[in-house]
């Protein structure tokens, strides 16, 4: 089983994307070279990025049991962590994506090449201060209002 290291791994803020009825896949996102794409740096903490079933339960009385079912799926908001660079173009872009109310495309890479991607609303951006030796940081919240399209990684 192949693993890949948090490590190394890159974010990107791209375009208002609106939503679709069906799932989202590569081409509809700007292409990876695209300067579309911003990186956010100072990526200090990555939140999950999970899918979960919701669960619906119908009690079968004939069985004396009840039965469980997949309904909708959630997908979990992504609280990240960035130290706080005040120049830096991508926690700019973030900065001015919480006051917008629309979805925007979000890329994550990792070393290995392989990449996520999904539409989310930049929920909140709240400065956190810490003990005298720490990073001031920035708390992202991105709510993700599409699947996770996997970008395998080049051949």
């Amino acid at each position: 089983m192949a693993m890949f290291p948090v490590a190394g791994a890159r974010i990107y803020i791209g375009p208002e994307l609106d939503d679709k009825n069906e799932d989202f896949v590569a081409a509809d996102f700007p292409a990876a070279e695209s300067p579309d794409w911003v990186e956010i740096d100072g990526w200090q903490t990555m939140g999950s990025i999970a899918e979960t079933a919701n669960q619906i339960t119908g009690s079968l009385i004939n069985r004396g049991r009840d039965y469980m079912m997949k309904g909708t799926f959630s997908a979990s908001t992504m609280d990240n962590v960035f130290v706080i660079l005040p120049d830096d173009p991508g926690q700019l872009a973030l900065r001015r994506a919480i006051n917008s109310r629309r979805n925007f495309a979000i890329r994550i890479v990792f070393p290995t090449g392989g990449a996520r991607m999904f539409i989310a609303l930049v929920m909140s951006g709240g400065d956190q201060g810490g003990e005298a030796n720490t990073a001031a940081t920035m708390n992202v919240q991105l709510a993700r209002n599409s699947n996770i399209v996997l970008v395998a990684p080049a051949a």
